[in-house]
């Protein structure tokens, strides 16, 4: 359906208006170059050449439909990319707050816009992304064509700001967009993954034993995917996020697509932190 004279004015205007705030906000900020932003993790941070690079574009696409552990998983990489005080932009639809905090990204660190038009949601990255007062920009869309990414890696290289383009829908192409040509330096691909139980600490039993606690859910799990990393290399591995110290961990390496525990990370910490409670 096409728009008439009034739809073509609302959307002049809301687009002024986001420029005038990203103006505001660019005032007496300086761009500088940052160092990758770090997993933790070294078989990922290996792959990725020594971290996430910082000041251009990555693609984080779900691998199944009406899933949001994608979401979950760019919230946490914004959580600490927001960490140097500079607020984020999200473009895309309505958030749940306390789904973010999980994560630890504060919605109060949030600039949320919805544009109704596609093509207006990566008007509104691009300008975004020349931005660089803020710490990164991420865009709900479908994957772009070559043209359209190279805009927007252009921008980011040039003011240095982040951008994440989280495609929740799979692409209907063989292999989810695997070989699709990209701008952007990386590509994930991102599904929920069965948690681990938890248990409320523990006691000790009369026997000398220890008994478990109440069970709690278990903290969010990622099977995450690098498809394609510019100067780097694909793997795949099962991550935890761990809400208690905001970062994550590796739940166990996939080898020959089957999941089999290759460090004794999250079980290691939870002996640390029963030790330092004293309910070991």
């Amino acid at each position: 359906m096409m728009e008439g004279p009034e739809g073509d004015l609302d959307k002049a205007v809301r687009l002024a208006g986001l420029r005038a705030m990203l103006r505001r906000l660019e005032q007496g900020s300086v761009a500088a170059d940052r160092p990758p932003l770090v997993f933790g993790l070294p078989s990922i941070d290996d792959a990725l050449g020594g971290g996430l690079s910082l000041g251009c574009l990555h693609e984080i696409v779900a691998a199944v439909e009406g899933d949001d552990a994608a979401t979950g998983f760019c919230a946490a990489l914004l959580g600490r990319l927001a960490a140097d005080s500079k607020p984020i932009l999200w473009i895309g639809h309505e958030l749940y707050a306390p789904g973010l905090l999980a994560f630890g990204l504060d919605p109060g660190r949030l600039i949320t816009v919805d544009p109704s038009r596609p093509a207006d949601r990566l008007t509104a990255m691009e300008e975004g992304m020349r931005c660089s007062a803020l710490a990164a920009v991420l865009c709900e869309s479908d994957l772009l064509d070559l043209t359209a990414g190279r805009r927007l890696q252009l921008a980011a290289e040039a003011h240095g700001v982040t951008g994440l383009l989280l495609c929740r829908q799979p692409p209907p192409s063989a292999g989810q967009g695997t070989g699709r040509a990209s701008a952007a330096v990386t590509r994930w691909r991102i599904a929920a993954a069965p948690s681990a139980a938890r248990r409320v600490g523990s006691a000790q039993g009369s026997s000398g034993g220890s008994v478990g606690g109440p069970p709690l859910l278990g903290r969010p799990r990622w099977r995450v995917e690098l498809l394609r990393c510019r100067g780097g290399r694909t793997g795949e591995w099962l991550v935890e996020w761990r809400d208690e110290t905001g970062d994550f961990a590796l739940a166990a390496a996939l080898c020959d697509g089957s999941a089999a525990p290759a460090r004794n990370d999250i079980l290691q910490w939870d002996i640390a932190r029963q030790a330092a409670d004293g309910t070991g």
